[in-house]
């Protein structure tokens, strides 16, 4: 039983309030009023409870005797400072717990004042992200994780990460790198890239990415494949080492076969254009077999100390005058006692030789025997333009007294070469005479090397394109305001000193370095060591090196490796430069002749006038 000890004036607030309960009740349907003074409730409250010198004293408990009461409603009073201490209600909708007081140190809608930042702040305690939202969406936050600010999205990658437009308006107040401005007198926004006042650079340009246009990706798949060089091979062959073609148009003469088992030493060259090979789409690569076509009959009679070599080159024929030096050794070996058969004869190399995929190609075969038999072995061949094959054959040839040495005691057919003494050193006394020839024809080949065809393949990617033209050059340059003015107008390109294209100097004069058609010191340098042919000159020089002399031939093209259009674009200024210089002349000396028939008949004597 509890006992209430009560005061008389206590008594008589109680009995007061009692009454007023009583009285309420019975005449309000059912709304309490509290108070001393028996005043009735307000119509809309179902409780009022009214007084000038007491409050009202809510339940008051810790916070984990709170955390069993669940109620939504629910007012009390925590007592536990560390969680929050003050009242809290229970909301149902969230299904918890949450204060409704401003205690000290909370943030209150009004502000506060004597806030200490390293104790008070606004955020959380444990991981989790501090959201800021309005309308119930989320506008941005800051990311436990990364510490970084998402404005308009939930994902940050950087520092800062913003789904939608940013606004910079104004001036930076300093000229640390890396700030941004917006500059209105340009009506651009600027960055700074170095910490100075001269550092600023604009950001917009006239440029726009056009995304996503096709375009042709022209390429070659190579694989090591055979193929054969012949007139009668299609260009394309399959990837079996069997026949390909039946070995050319003709054969090859004593002079002109690398099987020349006829004499004792023998050294053949055969020369094959780079388009020949292109042709064929050999790729620029590795060559590791070559093969002969052996077409006729065949000497049985073996080739000792034979050797196969091959080499790049810039040579467009073969001569008399040298066999071609530098060659790269890629198989040695003896060829034995019927070795040779009818059709493809192979040989595979003991280092790969690399053809570089624009040079022309020398191949070489020699040996040096101690005997001779019979004939010999003829093989394929192609007629050709140009000299394609250098020979040469002799019998323990090339020492100056042919008297003093015998047999193998000779240079070699591997090292005789076109200078030295033919007159067979064999014995005794000569008993033959060596030669020396060229042929133009070309000894069929089979090569297996990178070969490919040819795969267009249909990409896409971004260009940029600008409707305003480009200029440049200094800003005095571009901007100059009289004539011959700098800016050439809508879809140009102006440059104040020059245009390259690689390392070619692209002009619109063929000497004007500036495109501004003034004479100056850098135009003369520009000139170098060309000079301008006479007439009759320049037609000796197309007779007999094939092209103009402004041009460039297809020795120095295949020599570079590349096809500049930039370098021709020039070298076509030249030439029509130049043609307009011989129009002048012959110009000029029709004038003199005209000039000189005209006095040659005024002085012819005249019947008219009775001479």
């Amino acid at each position: 039983m509890i006992r209430t000890t009560m005061n008389f004036a206590d008594r008589s607030l109680l009995l007061a309030t009692l009454s007023g309960i009583l009285f309420t009740a019975g005449s309000l349907n059912a709304q309490v009023a509290v108070n001393a003074t028996g005043a009735a409730p307000h119509a809309q409250a179902i409780l009022d409870i009214s007084s000038t010198t007491k409050g009202f004293l809510a339940p008051r408990m810790t916070a984990a005797q709170r955390g069993t009461l669940a109620t939504p409603g629910l007012i009390v009073y925590q007592t536990t400072p560390a969680s929050g201490e003050g009242y809290w209600y229970y909301d149902g909708a969230l299904a918890a717990w949450v204060p409704v007081s401003y205690g000290a140190g909370e943030w209150v809608p009004a502000g506060n004042a004597g806030i200490n930042p390293a104790t008070q702040y606004l955020g959380t305690t444990d991981a989790q992200d501090l959201v800021v939202r309005t309308n119930a969406v989320q506008r941005f936050a800051f990311l436990n994780g990364t510490g970084h600010l998402a404005v308009n999205t939930a994902a940050a990658p950087e520092r800062v990460g913003v789904d939608g437009a940013m606004i910079v308006d104004g001036p930076a107040a300093n000229n640390l790198q890396g700030n941004i401005q917006y500059n209105a007198a340009t009506g651009a926004h600027e960055g700074n890239i170095d910490g100075t006042a001269n550092g600023w650079y604009q950001l917009e340009n006239v440029f726009r990415e056009v995304p996503a246009q096709p375009y042709e990706d022209i390429m070659t798949s190579c694989a090591p494949e055979y193929r054969t060089i012949a007139s009668t091979s299609a260009p394309l062959n399959n990837n079996a080492p069997g026949t390909n073609g039946n070995g050319g148009t003709t054969t090859t003469g004593t002079i002109e076969t690398p099987y020349g088992q006829l004499w004792e030493d023998n050294r053949t060259q055969s020369l094959y254009q780079a388009q020949d090979l292109i042709d064929r789409e050999i790729c620029p690569g590795d060559i590791t077999e070559l093969a002969f076509y052996v077409k006729g009959a065949i000497n049985t009679y073996n080739m000792q100390n034979a050797e196969l070599k091959l080499k790049n080159t810039t040579a467009n024929a073969l001569t008399t005058a040298g066999f071609e030096t530098g060659m790269t050794t890629v198989w040695t070996g003896n060829i034995g006692t019927a070795a040779l058969t009818a059709g493809w004869n192979n040989y595979v190399f003991n280092t790969p030789f690399t053809w570089n995929g624009t040079a022309n190609l020398v191949v070489e075969f020699c040996y040096n025997n101690s005997n001779w038999s019979g004939v010999s072995t003829q093989i394929g061949a192609d007629n050709v333009s140009y000299a394609g094959i250098l020979g040469l054959y002799c019998d323990a040839c090339g020492q100056p007294n042919y008297g003093a040495c015998v047999g193998l005691g000779s240079p070699g057919g591997c090292n005789i070469n076109t200078s030295d003494n033919l007159v067979t050193c064999d014995g005794t006394l000569p008993q033959w005479l060596g030669a020396i020839g060229t042929a133009n024809k070309r000894a069929c080949l089979r090569l297996r090397a990178e070969a490919g065809s040819v795969i267009v393949n249909i990409l896409s990617e971004d260009y940029l394109v600008s409707d305003l033209p480009l200029m440049i050059g200094s800003a005095a340059w571009a901007t100059l305001g009289g004539p011959p003015y700098s800016f050439k107008g809508p879809g140009t390109i102006s440059a104040e000193n020059s245009v390259w294209g690689g390392a070619v100097l692209l002009s619109d004069h063929v000497f004007d370095a500036y495109y501004d058609g003034a004479i100056r010191p850098e135009d003369a340098a520009n000139v170098g060591d060309y000079s301008r042919h006479s007439v009759s000159e320049m037609v000796n020089y197309v007779e007999r090196e094939r092209h103009l002399p402004t041009i460039d031939g297809r020795d120095a093209w295949q020599e570079r490796g590349l096809f500049s259009l930039d370098q021709l674009n020039t070298q076509l200024w030249v030439t029509v430069e130049e043609q307009a210089l011989y129009i002048k002349e012959l110009h000029e000396r029709m004038h003199l002749l005209e000039r000189h028939l005209v006095d040659r008949q005024l002085a012819q004597p005249s019947p008219l006038r009775g001479e």
